[in-house]
């Protein structure tokens, strides 16, 4: 009887630290798949931000391309 109490409370004790290691795992894999989530947001803003740019620069060369022409027909 004290031996099945004893072994009894072994197995709740096994029981709860598999239970911590897994709870700690879920978190440390919740945290990392956040982190993830957001260099990938953050990775995307910077794409569409450099899109942006460079059709910026484009438009910028053109519109410096057609004064250049002006200017030189202008002479």
């Amino acid at each position: 009887m004290k031996n099945q109490i004893v072994n009894q409370q072994k197995r709740l004790a096994a029981m709860k630290i598999e239970e911590d290691r897994t709870r700690r795992v879920q978190q440390v894999q919740r945290g990392h798949d956040d982190r993830v989530n957001n260099e990938d947001y953050m990775r995307q803003a910077k794409e569409e931000e450099v899109m942006q740019m460079e059709k910026l620069e484009m438009e910028l060369i053109k519109k410096l391309q057609n004064t250049q022409a002006v200017q030189k027909e202008a002479y």
